[in-house]
């Protein structure tokens, strides 16, 4: 079973029209485009924002369920 760590940082990258990658990091607030004449980067300063208390407990019982399906009394 795969399983990720909810609201981690994460890498993504795809590849832009131009034919070059792009890439960031999800906690940065920073996006990388490679280009011939170097690396164009677009960022700004943010203050983070916090997860709300519903998400937080969405998440947390998507990952009880699915421990439970492995093993019916895991807890934290």
């Amino acid at each position: 079973m795969n399983e990720y760590v909810p609201f981690t940082p994460d890498f993504h990258w795809t590849i832009h029209p131009s034919g070059r990658p792009v890439a960031g990091l999800s906690a940065d607030y920073r996006i990388d485009l490679a280009r011939g004449d170097g690396v164009l980067r677009i960022e700004r300063d943010v203050e983070p924002v916090a997860v709300a208390a519903g998400e937080r407990d969405q998440e947390r019982e998507r990952i009880m369920r699915r421990m439970r399906s492995l093993v019916p009394d895991w807890d934290w």
